[in-house]
């Protein structure tokens, strides 16, 4: 697809095609060398090494709900698919490929909803490729999430459940209504951080079609929106939250450690998503490319029947919920004692870029796009903004840590993982299970959520190892 038909000079159009693009395969192709090296981790080997009798997952959700966590879907995948897969083979790495694959999708749904009339299907994915390398680059935790298969289950699953259920809901005939809301009571029970977006989204929508006065609209909203809520209150009312919620955060917080970890670190700081030129970069470009002009205060698609929005009243509202999110997650992370998982944060950066493409298309509606292209310095402030998009994406932390380790992960990392799991294997294999002592492996790269085994054979991450491989007991050599 071509990102700048509106450049009048042929060889600059072409610049600057090639570099986008270029971009957008050197990245895409830089994560998928590390989603074939992707490898099991902690979690993986607990819901693999499950031994139930058959029917026993029932009983395994039902331990959960009652000791753990209120995900009860979630754990019906776990004990279902999990004992199935064997996570130290090539399945365990073409199943993550799923992830980008979800949160793709997402978007790509996203988009026909929020910019329906001028996206085709091959601009359609030219956008999402776009937004999936700039979100790569600035994600706060590519391990947690794009490269973990229990990360994937509980934060990109849910996320495209709910986009799919707001599409459902949103377009097309009533009947989409019945699997919307089925969608919806089961997203709470993946992730009840998704559900809230889903909910609030629902009531942002239900609002506009009130002020619209299209009552069929709400008729078609109400019984999704009431099951999100339904199964939010299931999730959250399991007696397993309080239990596992004691364990998770014993520790103090400190106000200003808690407030300069919002700022500044890097996995956690809404500054550091706003201070990247990347999405900048990325607004300009794809409002250049697909604005348009738009009746004055309306945000609809006749295409998709979608309720419409005043602009301004839809811009402060995506910009109101995510400085509510940024200010929720402070007092949180203040409140519990621990800041916010890295996997928390990819679900809250995709709401920003979500809601960026939201705020776009408002803006759109204002004519900004046309002011774009129109202009005589359309072509320099184009240039720019594809320079500042290759320095915000080689800037970026997850770039630079991916290009320096790249090597090491393939010719150290992955191969030492991999004897172990054949160490374990062989053990697994003999006879008589055995107490088995490893060799600390002391590197990982940054890309992925791995973590050592302890020297402790009653870690719980040894215990679920143990278990996967079927050996008494496993340990890491001290150094």
């Amino acid at each position: 697809m071509n990102f700048f038909p509106y450049v009048a000079h042929r060889l600059v159009r072409v610049c600057l095609n090639a570099t986008v693009w270029g971009l957008i395969f050197s990245v895409l192709a830089l994560s998928a060398v590390y989603h074939s090296l992707a490898l099991p981790v902690a979690d993986d080997f607990c819901r693999a090494g499950l031994q139930l009798e058959p029917g026993g997952w029932i009983d395994f959700v039902r331990e959960k709900y009652l000791t753990w966590t209120g995900r009860w879907f979630a754990m019906a995948i776990y004990g279902l698919a999990f004992p199935r897969i064997d996570m130290v083979s090539w399945q365990y790495p073409l199943l993550v490929v799923l992830s980008p694959l979800m949160w793709m999708a997402s978007v790509s749904l996203a988009l026909k909803m929020i910019w329906p009339h001028r996206l085709g299907l091959a601009e359609n994915w030219s956008v999402v490729a776009l937004a999936t390398a700039v979100y790569w680059c600035m994600m706060p935790s590519q391990g947690q999430t794009w490269y973990w298969l229990t990360g994937m289950v509980e934060y990109h699953l849910p996320q495209l459940l709910a986009v799919i259920a707001l599409y459902l809901a949103a377009t097309g005939a009533i009947w989409r209504s019945a699997p919307a809301a089925l969608l919806a009571l089961v997203v709470p029970a993946l992730n009840e951080l998704i559900a809230l977006f889903l909910i609030g989204t629902l009531i942002m929508v239900i609002f506009g079609a009130l002020v619209q006065q299209r009552k069929q609209i709400v008729l078609r909203l109400l019984p999704v929106i009431t099951l999100a809520v339904i199964g939010l209150i299931v999730v959250l009312q399991a007696p397993g939250n309080d239990i596992r919620l004691a364990q998770d955060f014993p520790d103090a917080h400190t106000l200003m450690g808690t407030l300069w970890g919002f700022t500044k670190d890097p996995e956690q700081s809404p500054v550091g998503w706003l201070s990247n030129t990347a999405p900048w970069a990325v607004g300009l470009l794809v409002l250049a490319r697909f604005g348009y002009t738009a009746p004055q205060g309306s945000w609809q698609s006749e295409k998709c029947g979608a309720p419409g929005l005043p602009v301004s009243l839809l811009t402060a509202a995506v910009v109101a919920g995510l400085l509510a999110v940024f200010l929720g997650r402070f007092v949180m992370a203040y409140g519990t004692g621990a800041p916010m998982t890295g996997r928390v944060n990819d679900t809250l950066f995709s709401a920003f870029v979500l809601g960026g493409f939201v705020v776009l298309s408002a803006v759109a509606a204002q004519g900004g796009g046309a002011w774009l292209r129109t202009s005589p310095q359309s072509t320099g402030v184009m240039a720019a903004a594809v320079f500042a998009m290759v320095f915000g994406v080689f800037e970026a932390q997850n770039t630079k840590a991916a290009l320096k380790d790249v090597g090491r992960t393939g010719s150290e990392w992955h191969p030492s993982v991999t004897n172990r799991a054949a160490q374990l294997a062989k053990i697994q294999n003999g006879s008589d299970p055995a107490v088995v002592r490893l060799a600390p492996i002391d590197w990982h790269p940054n890309a992925f959520f791995w973590r050592e085994l302890s020297e402790d054979p009653s870690h719980w991450r040894n215990r679920c190892i143990a278990d996967y491989f079927g050996v008494a007991s496993v340990q890491v050599e001290k150094h």
